[in-house]
């Protein structure tokens, strides 16, 4: 056979070997890339069913966060919508489903409860998924206050208010505050206000109180028609826990009083004003362990705080904490390699308007 010959079967047999590498390449490699889009288009999908969820549904009971009797044994449904209120412009919720959501809270519904709950931890045939997913759920006031007493004078307070987003300072932001504190047997109160510069602090002076040690201040801001609260106590007054017009205080606490103090932040003339006034309180409600339920004779749907004083004349206070992160894998670094999705939302969460962020991602692939 002529030399020639076997070179150009040589020659054929290569590429015929060539071509059958690269189909086998592009065989193997093409389901891939279809796989990883169709897998980044389902967490995708998964991601806006689960946070349509979470900001329109009330959950199961609708009332479950202001409901003391529910916990996580007997919780059916996950949701954190304010039930039967909504607006045009944004998502309304409930302020006490979402402080369910801090974990100091004795009342405390677990990541892993409202996982399952969503459908989230296993198949899931109401969200038509078929792996697991674990999330997390941001839910920040757009903008931001911090109080610290000034050093130099412990009747002085620092208020700085500064964006949700990168933290950036609030300029000309309009702060009313008013200072609570015992006298007696009375909560007395002193109010003062000021304009945030271009560093976006501003600073609140009252005059000496007779327990420095015994104070609750509550300031409001407000810019641009954006609002928020921020409830700031000192350091000898007493925290409690407000569910509706349910109040939960620590059972070993003596106290004997019926007269409870509803802090509101109202718009009135264009701007917010700091109010108070006192209703009645009763006991005798089955309670978690460790504490003792109170209900109050009325509850302001836009309440910020209630003050109340116990026989020793300590200072107690509870508000309602709507700035969370809620998570199933606390401290996720953002550089994760997992399959995740973001969505971003604005509601109205009382009287404070929120962005509310939800990370998904899949545990299984």
């Amino acid at each position: 056979m002529d030399n020639t010959h076997i070179y150009e079967y040589l020659f054929a047999a290569v590429i015929a070997i060539a071509i059958l590498v690269a189909s086998s390449v592009i065989v193997t490699t093409m389901p891939s890339a279809q796989l990883s889009a169709s897998d980044k288009e389902q967490v995708k999908i998964a991601a806006e069913k689960v946070m349509t969820q979470v900001l329109l549904n009330s959950g199961q009971p609708p009332n479950w966060g202001s409901d003391t009797s529910i916990s996580e044994s007997n919780l059916q449904d996950f949701g954190l919508a304010k039930y039967h209120e909504s607006t045009r412009e944004a998502y309304v919720l409930d302020p006490d489903n979402v402080q369910r959501l801090d974990s100091g809270n004795p009342l405390y519904i677990s990541p892993s409860v409202v996982a399952h709950l969503l459908n989230l931890d296993a198949t899931a045939p109401q969200l038509n998924l078929a792996n697991s997913y674990g999330f997390t759920l941001d839910i920040h006031p757009l903008l931001k206050v911090q109080i610290s007493p000034l050093p130099s004078d412990p009747d002085s307070y620092n208020v700085t208010v500064s964006s949700e987003y990168q933290a950036l300072p609030v300029v000309n932001a309009q702060v009313t505050a008013m200072l609570y504190y015992p006298e007696g047997a009375t909560i007395n109160y002193q109010t003062a206000s000021g304009t945030t510069h271009f560093n976006g602090s501003c600073s609140l002076t009252f005059s000496s109180v007779p327990d420095p040690g015994m104070k609750i201040l509550v300031v409001s801001a407000e810019y641009m028609g954006i609002h928020t609260t921020q409830v700031y106590a000192s350091q000898s007054a007493a925290k409690a826990h407000l569910f509706g017009d349910k109040l939960l205080v620590d059972s070993l606490s003596i106290i004997s009083t019926t007269k409870f103090t509803e802090v509101i932040a109202t718009k009135q003339a264009g701007q917010y004003v700091i109010s108070n006034f006192n209703v009645q309180g009763s006991t005798g409600l089955d309670a978690p362990t460790g504490f003792r339920a109170y209900t109050l004779s009325s509850a302001e749907p836009s309440v910020v705080a209630v003050l109340f004083l116990s026989d020793d004349q300590t200072l107690y206070y509870a508000s309602k904490n709507i700035d969370a992160t809620f998570s199933t894998i606390p401290n996720l670094p953002s550089s994760s390699s997992l399959l995740s999705y973001s969505l971003e939302r604005t509601a109205i969460i009382g009287d404070t308007t929120c962005t509310v962020r939800l990370q998904l991602w899949r545990m299984t692939y």
